[in-house]
């Protein structure tokens, strides 16, 4: 289920469901302005997860689109809040990167690009790829010592529009080699 940042409704963060781009059927979520839109999800904190959305920025877009991963989130922050991924998508510099990793990537306009994460939270570690190119390999996830991931938020910063599909969080198994 996913609610706004704040928690409220009817607000500038409520984000709305569009049939001018779909990546799979006939429609996506269109991020705008101050859209800011929260999947929360119980507290994980073992194992290996893959997180992907696929996005599409117009060449024509101003402002910045966001992917955020969150390793805590509560309700407007009020139980405080920290995001281990944030990574801007800003069509005017054609760029796309990971404001904590340092990776950057020419940003693909006016098709679909798929964002991957890949994180381990068993040995703290995560990689982004953006259509299957690394974006950030093997990165600290949580310098606490204490990692979770509880949710993701897709957000714009005075965007003037972009689409996100096919939005999934998968557990993966590991295998293990018996003797």
């Amino acid at each position: 289920i996913w609610v706004t940042w704040s928690g409220g409704t009817g607000t500038a963060e409520d984000a709305f469901v569009s049939e001018e781009e779909a990546a799979t059927g006939t429609k996506s979520v269109k991020i705008v302005g101050l859209n800011d839109m929260v999947a929360p999800f119980r507290d994980i904190s073992e194992g290996h997860w893959i997180v992907k959305a696929k996005v599409f920025v117009p060449s024509t877009m101003w402002g910045r689109l966001y992917f955020i991963l969150l390793n805590r989130y509560s309700t407007a922050c009020g139980g405080g809040c920290n995001w281990q991924v944030q990574i801007p998508m800003v069509a005017t510099s054609g760029t796309i990167h990971d404001d904590f990793g340092g990776g950057m990537l020419p940003l693909v306009v006016d098709e679909w690009a798929e964002i991957v994460a890949e994180i381990d939270l068993t040995n703290n570690v995560h990689s982004i790829f953006y259509n299957d190119v690394p974006l950030t390999l093997s990165r600290v996830w949580d310098v606490s010592g204490n990692p979770r991931f509880q949710g993701i938020d897709l957000y714009s910063f005075d965007c003037s529009g972009a689409y996100y599909d096919d939005v999934s969080v998968e557990r993966v198994c590991v295998p293990v080699e018996v003797e």
